[in-house]
C-alpha cells in the first residue's frame, strides 16, 4: 500500500474551504465539514488562504455539538423512557439494467396473475390500456430473434392463455402480439385491450408501438416460423416508433397524444 512510503499523521495536513468561517468573512462557505474531518483523522488543517497566501489563522465557527463534551456513562437517552422512534422499512431498489425489470416482475406478487411450468402471466407494470397483461415463458428466450421451431407449441400456448384470460373481459376488445423490437428482455406477449384508456399512454411512441407494423400478432409470428423456421421483423423498423398518429377505429389524424386520447373518448362511449 502506498508504494512502501511510510506516512506520519504529524508530517500531515489538510486544505480545505468548508471551515466554519464566521460569517463576516467574505467567502461565503460556512460549513465546518472539511476543518472536522481533519479533527477527526488527527491532522493540521489549513484553509487555501493560510497553505497558500500565508494569512494568519481566520476566525471560524465550531459545531454547537461537540462529542468531547458528552459523558461516556450517561444514559443513551435521557430520560431513559425516550421511546426509539420507529420508521418502515424503505422497499428495496430494483437493481440492475431497466431492460432486466420483467425478470423481477415476474416474481412480483402484486403483478402476478397466473403461472404454471411453462409460463407466467402478470399485469404490466405500467398499462398502456384498461386491461394490459403479460405473458411471459418460464423458459429463458430473450426475444422473438432467439425462438427456434421447435418453441412454436410453447408460442401456440401462450396465445391460448391470452384468449383464456382475454374471454374474462367480454366487454373489451384485445389484440394479442409482440413488439418487433422489444426493449424489455425476456420473450413477452402483450395482451392489451383496444381502448387504450389509460394514464400511462402518454407518447407518440407508446402508441406506435402497438397500432403499426411494429405490434406483431401473434397469429402472424406463428404463422412466419412455421412456414420460414423464423419471425420476420424487416418491416418492424424503430422509424414506426415516429410515425403520425392516426386513431386504430377511424380515419381521425390527431395533431399530438392529448387530442387522440380525447378522441378515444368517442370510441368507448359507442
Amino acid at each position: 500500500c502506498n508504494e512502501g512510503v511510510q506516512l506520519s499523521l504529524n508530517d500531515c495536513l489538510y486544505v480545505g474551504d468548508a471551515a466554519g468561517r464566521t460569517e463576516n468573512v467574505k467567502r461565503k462557505d460556512h460549513s465546518c465539514a472539511d476543518r472536522l474531518f481533519a479533527i477527526n483523522i488527527g491532522i493540521t488543517f489549513l484553509t487555501p488562504e493560510e497553505h497558500f497566501q500565508g494569512v494568519k489563522q481566520q476566525k471560524f465557527n465550531m459545531p454547537e455539538f461537540d462529542p468531547h463534551k458528552v459523558d461516556e456513562n450517561a444514559e443513551t437517552f435521557e430520560p431513559s423512557t425516550t421511546k426509539v422512534p420507529q420508521y418502515p422499512q424503505e422497499p428495496k431498489k430494483q437493481q440492475g439494467h431497466w431492460s432486466l425489470g420483467l425478470l423481477t416482475s415476474m416474481n412480483d406478487p402484486e403483478l402476478l396473475i397466473e403461472k404454471d411450468d411453462k409460463i407466467v402471466i402478470i399485469k404490466d407494470k405500467y398499462p398502456k390500456a384498461h386491461h394490459h397483461f403479460l405473458i411471459l415463458p418460464q423458459e429463458n428466450i430473450p426475444s422473438l430473434k432467439s425462438v427456434k421451431p421447435t418453441q412454436i407449441s410453447l408460442l401456440k400456448y401462450m396465445e391460448s392463455k391470452a384468449s383464456i384470460l382475454a374471454s374474462k373481459y367480454p366487454n373489451s376488445e384485445f389484440r394479442y402480439g409482440y413488439h418487433a423490437i422489444p426493449s424489455m428482455a425476456r420473450l413477452h406477449l402483450h395482451v392489451i385491450s383496444q381502448d387504450f384508456d389509460s394514464t400511462c399512454l402518454k407518447s407518440k411512441r407508446h402508441w406506435n408501438s402497438f397500432n403499426t407494423k411494429y405490434f406483431l400478432d401473434s397469429t402472424d409470428v406463428i404463422r412466419s416460423l412455421e412456414k420460414y423456421g423464423q419471425c420476420d421483423t424487416s418491416e418492424a423498423s424503430k422509424d414506426l416508433l415516429n410515425e403520425q398518429l392516426k386513431c386504430h377505429k377511424c380515419s381521425y389524424i390527431p395533431q399530438n397524444m392529448p387530442k387522440l386520447k380525447d378522441h378515444l373518448k368517442n370510441h368507448l362511449q359507442m
